[in-house]
């Protein structure tokens, strides 16, 4: 709204007619985005023919007032909407083959690995005795190489009245053992390599294994 002086002094309103469409097609758009907009989705056909609407006034205001207005984006729905039927759905797409992969050279087999080394093979036989003299009923071998079971390697009396046993050892290595007598005594070897404390104020036999020549 603009005034205009007048040759008596006085004056007179006009009114901006841009300025007044501006108003107008504001409050048109307050009703459909805060009233419509409570009841019905974008989607609906009641809003999209409101905003079509608004799009065909814009375009006549543009047309008398000498600047087209902007068209405000009507979202596209299916013809068929429109129309009130059912749009019909949507061709499926065509199955592609599917494309076979590119290979190169076959890769070599990995070599085989090697087998484990029997370490059986690396044992050495070694032999346990007791003099005859040893009286007892049953003898029993434990040590460092059975984690010292009291139901270890059980000796046999030989023709002769030794108590003898074979356990097979790996060489290059010390072990510590004695001899359980009736389940009940403990019996250092006669002729053990080594005697050395144990942690129960007695001693353990040791019996040392020789590294066999060819390692």
């Amino acid at each position: 709204m603009r005034l205009i002086p007048g040759r008596d002094k006085g004056c007179c309103i006009t009114v901006d007619p841009n300025a007044a469409y501006a108003a107008v097609r504001r409050s048109l758009t307050d009703l459909d985005e805060r009233v419509a907009a409570r009841y019905w989705d974008e989607q609906a056909p009641v809003r999209v023919s409101y905003r079509r609407l608004l799009s065909s006034l814009d375009q006549l205001a543009g047309l008398l007032l000498g600047e087209p207005a902007k068209p405000q984006p009507i979202p596209s729905e299916p013809a068929a909407l429109e129309a009130g039927t059912e749009p019909e759905p949507a061709a499926p797409e065509a199955a592609t083959e599917p494309q076979p992969t590119p290979t190169g050279p076959a890769a070599p087999e990995p070599a085989a690995e090697p087998e484990p080394r029997d370490n059986a093979a690396a044992l050495v036989e070694i032999g346990f005795a007791l003099p005859a003299e040893v009286q007892a009923d049953s003898v029993v071998l434990s040590g460092d190489f059975n984690q010292w079971s009291r139901d270890g390697i059980q000796l046999e009396r030989d023709t002769d009245g030794t108590w003898r046993a074979t356990v097979a050892l790996e060489p290059g290595r010390s072990y510590r053992f004695r001899y359980l007598l009736d389940g009940e005594r403990w019996e250092n070897a006669w002729d053990a390599d080594q005697y050395v404390p144990n942690s129960f104020g007695g001693t353990d036999s040791v019996i040392i294994v020789e590294p066999s020549p060819s390692r």
